[in-house]
């Protein structure tokens, strides 16, 4: 009697990983999503100042600095045309290279946004400062309680983000993740370089510096031409996607209240944006 050998698992060959998306962080909130949240907390925040006899000027507008998104970075460097230009650094968007604007406010305009002390130290007891009453919090959390209505958490759910850090950090015990890890470090190897991991490149101490090096982008290359040749995005995203799934059948309440509280938040957000003059 003859037996049919198990089909081999056929992983997709996902080359980019910034396009994907993982099950969980549809309940998560992207840049532009947290955007839109912010801007309506401070047209609400503004409202509450005024009230309390105090203007709040505009925040600044701030560079982009960062991966795009939470998968551009996720499974490390897989981009080409970046690893052929900046080696492991981001170009324009590299946080070694971006200065932030702060926002400028006043010692009383910051304590009564925050209703912490003006050198930025929290305090609970500050209710009121130099005659004024101050909410709770300050106004920032008055705005927050406004958009997250029921006492929900402002922003997305620490509950759901951590099942998306778990699932991350459970991939790569996974034997499937552990196997393509070492046939990227093979494949780095007979290319004259040493890695034991995906991660490790990046983290080198001689590509820490403020511009890419030759050396840096030569890895770089050769580090996306291995995972490339074993697939290694393909086949971590479907392990990764697969404890997702998982980890969603067996936290469904935790995902349903993400996911209803991501709703709400975002279209009171968009009515607060849209109503204002």
């Amino acid at each position: 009697m003859s037996h049919k050998p198990p089909e081999k698992t056929i992983y997709p060959k996902y080359l980019s990983s910034v396009n994907l998306k993982l099950p969980i962080q549809h309940h998560l909130f992207t840049g532009d999503e947290l955007a839109i949240l912010n801007s309506a907390a401070v047209i609400l925040a503004r409202k509450c100042m005024e009230t309390h006899g105090e203007t709040l000027p505009k925040p600044p507008q701030q560079a982009q600095s960062g991966p795009l998104n939470r998968m551009e970075r996720r499974y490390g460097l897989v981009d080409m045309a970046v690893a052929s230009a900046h080696g492991y650094h981001l170009g324009t968007r590299d946080p070694r290279k971006v200065t932030q604007k702060s926002w400028k406010l006043t010692p009383e305009q910051r304590v009564i946004l925050t209703g912490s002390t003006p050198d930025g130290k929290t305090s609970k007891n500050i209710r009121r400062f130099k005659g004024r009453s101050i909410p709770d919090g300050g106004c920032w959390r008055v705005a927050e309680k406004e958009i997250a209505v029921d006492g929900s958490q402002y922003g997305e759910s620490d509950s759901a983000r951590n099942l998306d850090s778990k699932a991350f950090q459970d991939s790569q015990k996974d034997p499937r993740v552990t196997a393509i890890f070492s046939a990227w470090s093979a494949c780095m190897k007979g290319r004259g370089f040493a890695y034991p991991d995906p991660f490790a490149p990046a983290a080198d101490a001689r590509f820490q510096g403020d511009s890419e090096t030759k050396e840096e982008v030569k890895v770089a290359i050769n580090d996306v031409r291995c995972k490339e040749k074993v697939n290694l995005v393909g086949t971590w995203y479907s392990v990764e996607k697969s404890k997702q799934e998982s980890l969603i059948k067996r936290n469904s309440r935790t995902i349903e209240q993400a996911a209803s509280s991501k709703k709400s938040q975002l279209a009171k957000a968009r009515r607060i944006i849209g109503r204002t003059p």
